[in-house]
């Protein structure tokens, strides 16, 4: 008898903990990862394109890390790297996802399924939300199912990694403008 409660005890110990990876989004710096192809999502800062990499990072991979901020009823989701926000168009299936400075705000809810993720979704264009199209995918708008569904772990910054990424960002787009410019002084 002792033996069963133990069994059953580490058994709801264990279900706890699988479904702790699951955390309810809040406030704070978040590796968001898709359920169905556990990539995680980032952001291609030359084409301003949201897609999924199977190429999992470290805490200081900070074009894999997302800020999570409250807008009234959902949540901007900001790239901690360039700090745009990820954005959706109009109600197109398999529309992508993209990023640029405006805050757009999402609602994120518990999915369906036996995985149990979260679906992030614009309410202004219905429940169909991101979507993977693939482990090494951009990311498009489309409707629940496991490739639409997230789990977001938490992650720990200090402010001042934050603060050096952020600029080591801005230099690389300082760099990126001054080269353009000299190539088209050239070319005149």
């Amino acid at each position: 008898m002792k033996k069963r409660f133990q069994l059953l005890a580490l058994s709801v110990l264990c279900a706890v903990f699988a479904h702790a990876q699951f955390v309810a989004p809040s406030e704070g710096v978040f590796r968001i990862v898709n359920v169905g192809y556990n990539a995680a999502l980032m952001e291609n800062y030359e084409s301003n394109e949201v897609f999924c990499t199977a190429t999992i990072g470290d805490a200081d991979d900070f074009n894999q890390l997302w800020i999570l901020k409250k807008e009234g009823t959902g949540y901007s989701i900001q790239n901690a790297y360039t700090q745009a926000y990820i954005q959706t168009g109009n109600n197109i299936q398999e529309k992508p996802y993209w990023t640029d400075a405006t805050p757009k705000t999402f609602n994120i809810t518990l999915g369906g399924g036996e995985k149990k993720g979260y679906n992030i979704f614009d309410p202004s264009l219905g429940s169909w939300g991101l979507h993977s199209k693939g482990a090494n995918a951009r990311v498009v708008r489309w409707t629940d199912c496991d490739a639409s569904q997230w789990k977001f772990e938490k992650v720990e910054v200090s402010q001042e990694a934050m603060t050096l990424a952020q600029a080591e960002y801005a230099g690389y787009l300082k760099l990126k403008t001054e080269f353009e410019d000299y190539c088209t002084a050239l070319l005149a």
